[in-house]
């Protein structure tokens, strides 16, 4: 079969009309899907309520509006164009062709630039001017909720430590709370208060002093308690028991304040320190009354101790013994001297 010859205009008009055919629906439609989707993303974000702030929400009012103009105008001349090489009827391109018919899109470009304009000049800047106020406070409501934050966490930490430096001190620790009755309620002990008084503290807490510990009642002890709470000072004493003439038990306690309205109560068993310095004191007063002299001597020669006895077997006061020496009192030859502790004098 023969080729068919077409004039070199002709064909090139072809060539022209296949290449826009082929060509034009991506070209077309790839800008249309782009500007549909920025459409469809400011308004579903205007839409949506988790947008609170005016400057972002003009922001997105304008995009919005800016890319239906722009979705407008590109299908109107694109639909037109489409018309003019055939793919359309002719009636559409003749439609759209129209002098009164093209000034529809022009005047819709004209009135959105003019409404971006007067939108970007008279209220961007008083939404910019909210938003930075609105940032302003949420910036400073974030810092002082992160300092509250860091603030329970020091505190929990500073709680946990004391809650161990009770737990493991060899003192006796009672705690009590300050209600606004002026009630002193005991809220717990530790392990060392359980051994010292051989009981078990946990049914105490939530009781007053006075129903926890009876015996403490009439004794003033809880009115110092209550005062070293409210005022901050200290409160020490030494709780000393007898029975039958004889230290029964022994406790310094000293309670202060660790905050407002929190008292720690502790207490130390010095029953063995209290009766030995009763039997010292017992054993002082027997050897300064003894029938008998006694001297107490350095090695040197000088008396630390006289009794009353080696006082009147002198004659001298007991300030005045301990100022003297061996020989003062015993002359001895000037060939014998005074050797110190275990040694007899010595002559020279």
């Amino acid at each position: 079969m023969a080729p068919t010859f077409r004039p070199c205009y002709l064909q090139r008009q072809i060539q022209d009309e296949r290449h826009v055919q082929a060509s034009y629906p991506t070209d077309l439609l790839a800008p249309h899907r782009c500007l549909g989707g920025v459409l469809c993303f400011c308004i579903k974000r205007l839409s949506s309520r988790k947008i609170q702030s005016a400057f972002f929400v003009t922001v997105l009012l304008i995009l919005t509006v800016d890319a239906a103009r722009t979705l407008f105008e590109s299908v109107y001349f694109g639909i037109w164009r489409t018309a003019q090489i055939g793919v359309l009827p002719t009636w559409i391109r003749d439609l759209l062709g129209r002098p009164e018919m093209v000034f529809i899109p022009k005047a819709v470009n004209l009135l959105t630039g003019a409404w971006v304009v007067y939108m970007l000049i008279n209220k961007l800047p008083v939404e910019t001017g909210e938003q930075l106020k609105a940032e302003d406070h949420l910036r400073k409501l974030e810092i002082k909720t992160e300092q509250q934050r860091q603030t329970e966490k020091a505190l929990r930490a500073s709680e946990e430590q004391f809650r161990n430096i009770v737990d493991s001190s060899p003192m006796g620790i009672h705690l009590y709370t300050l209600k606004s009755n002026h009630d002193l309620v005991f809220t717990g002990a530790n392990p060392a208060a359980d051994t010292m008084l051989g009981i078990d503290h946990t049914p105490l807490i939530g009781k007053t002093i006075e129903e926890a510990f009876p015996a403490l009642e009439f004794t003033g002890v809880p009115d110092h308690y209550r005062e070293a709470c409210t005022s901050g000072r200290a409160w020490q004493t030494e709780d000393i028991r007898y029975r039958n003439g004889e230290i029964n038990g022994a406790y310094q306690v000293n309670a202060f304040r660790i905050q407002p309205g929190q008292l720690a109560v502790q207490f130390m068993d010095i029953t063995n320190h209290k009766r030995s310095e009763e039997a010292l004191t017992l054993t002082k007063f027997t050897v300064d009354n003894a029938a008998v002299s006694i001297f107490w001597v350095k090695p040197d020669g000088s008396f630390s101790y006289v009794n009353n006895a080696a006082c009147e077997l002198f004659g001298y006061s007991r300030n005045e013994l301990l100022s003297m020496q061996v020989p003062d009192l015993t002359p001895m030859p000037p060939s014998v001297r005074w050797c110190g502790r275990n040694s007899l004098p010595s002559t020279t």
